[in-house]
């Protein structure tokens, strides 16, 4: 994330400050697809947390047992995209204890790629294939690895002086996500593509300030192959 400065802004204005660290901003909850291999996923979670195992609906839905225990999977999904939710049911709130875990599926309902069999939702972000407390602070680099399994709006923040040059501006790589940039609170717009670089309004100009980026993912990292 760079404070630059130029007459047109872009990628090859001149960098001024860059910030190296910001704030996760909690919002959506995360999301671990279940790929089981002969009927078993196995997972690992680094911390106590509490989760919601989702399964698909079918005909002859089948069961799902985690660590030799059955679950009852009756309630309305409320966590996943809406126009999925009525597909899927949830189960109530499970709470994990740090460590290995298996969740083994009985049933003959076919997994397929773009309609998955099982989530695992909850607070959480990833390190490799473990799950980890989210964060409370990331940069450009772990930001990816972090929310590999995340679909919906994150935001993270920071707070930064606003030089005084000519045409001040913001720009960051998002990944190809959609993003959107507010400036303590008043959203200065949003960028669905390249360049990246939002203008810096003038009344911002030598003012300590909030910078909250919002990115909003596809549902690909969900039902995507």
């Amino acid at each position: 994330i760079f404070i630059s400065t130029d007459e047109i802004p872009n990628y090859n204005s001149v960098k001024i400050k860059k910030i190296n660290e910001f704030n996760i901003v909690p919002s959506e909850k995360s999301f671990l697809r279940c790929l089981f291999k002969d009927n078993t996923f196995s997972f690992e979670t680094t911390f106590d947390s509490d989760v919601y195992i989702i399964l698909r609906k079918y005909e002859n839905n089948g069961k799902l047992i985690l660590d030799g225990n059955e679950l009852k999977i009756q309630n309305a999904c409320a966590s996943l995209p809406h126009g999925y939710r009525n597909l899927y049911n949830a189960s109530d709130k499970i709470h994990l204890k740090s460590g290995k875990h298996e969740i083994i599926y009985i049933g003959n309902s076919p997994e397929v790629p773009y309609l998955p069999l099982a989530f695992i939702s909850g607070d959480f972000a990833f390190s490799g294939d473990a799950l980890i407390p989210v964060p409370k602070k990331a940069n450009d680099e772990s930001l990816k690895e972090i929310f590999k399994g995340f679909s919906g709006t994150m935001s993270f923040s920071f707070r930064t002086e606003i030089p005084d040059v000519k045409k001040p501006c913001i720009s960051f790589n998002p990944y190809g996500l959609y993003a959107k940039i507010y400036i303590n609170g008043e959203l200065i717009g949003g960028k669905a593509w390249a360049p990246y670089v939002w203008q810096i309004p003038k009344h911002f100009i030598q003012k300590d300030v909030e910078i909250k980026i919002s990115l909003t993912t596809s549902i690909a990292p969900l039902f995507g192959t």
